[in-house]
């Protein structure tokens, strides 16, 4: 081994996305409850905090039971349907 130190191009690594544009996928978490209690929402405000230095976070409350009904089935059919209408036909969901 040679004790010459490396020319700066040598110790540049490349990128496989030269020349191309490359951004952090935007994070939308969508979570279905009543109103969040002052704890759980300073947890909220904290992960969105540190996530927001790596991508845009938006974060969705949808409310449960809008129809005050007592019938599981209609219920969680209104959740969904609350829900769907936040997503987008481009929007990946995991």
């Amino acid at each position: 081994l040679s004790d010459a130190p490396c020319s700066s191009a040598a110790r540049v690594r490349r990128s496989k996305y030269t020349g191309q544009s490359v951004r952090a996928m935007p994070m939308r978490v969508l979570t279905v409850g009543k109103k969040r209690s002052q704890g759980t929402q300073l947890l909220v405000e904290e992960y969105k905090e540190k996530l927001g230095h790596y991508c845009d976070v938006e974060d969705t409350l949808i409310k449960s039971n809008p129809k005050l009904t007592s019938d599981v089935k209609v219920q969680i059919e209104a959740e969904d349907a609350s829900m769907m209408q936040q997503l987008k036909a481009e929007d990946f969901c995991a």
